[in-house]
């Protein structure tokens, strides 16, 4: 059932943003998602080792949050990182870490009994970030 689900919601979601979703593998860097013209717009993931896709997480989270002047954390090194790109420039980002790849982000937080029982299915997300241009609460953001 979930695959009928996902499959509905794909199908209700992709002809809304008239994108084209992209098959994900796990090493190098890879355009996920990409809606072309009027504006190109690009999600992009990968990890720290892609040294463009990482210095992009980086404007992000440092021109958006400037309440630590390091933003980079220890779980980096093992973690997935997006970054969404509209006309080539970075507007977003997100990293997730996996259980399975090293300690989440903010682990100690979580019940002990957790990585115990579910070690192959927690991830963590950290450090969304997104322009501020680019908020719902912006100007620059059509209303429908």
């Amino acid at each position: 059932m979930s695959g009928s689900v996902s499959k509905n919601i794909r199908s209700r979601l992709a002809p809304a943003v008239r994108g084209e979703y992209l098959p994900y593998e796990s090493s190098g860097t890879r355009v996920l998602w990409s809606l072309p013209a009027p504006k190109k717009c690009e999600l992009i993931g990968g990890g720290s080792r892609e040294p463009d896709l990482f210095a992009s997480v980086m404007k992000v989270r440092t021109e958006t949050d400037v309440r630590w002047p390091d933003q980079r954390t220890p779980a980096d090194a093992y973690s997935d990182h997006y970054c969404l790109s509209i006309e080539g420039k970075p507007v977003g980002c997100l990293s997730m870490t996996r259980g399975l790849h090293g300690e989440i982000f903010l682990q100690e937080y979580f019940p002990p009994a957790f990585f115990d029982i579910f070690p192959d299915r927690l991830m963590s997300a950290y450090r969304f970030r997104l322009m501020p241009a680019y908020r719902r609460t912006s100007a620059s953001i059509r209303r429908h």
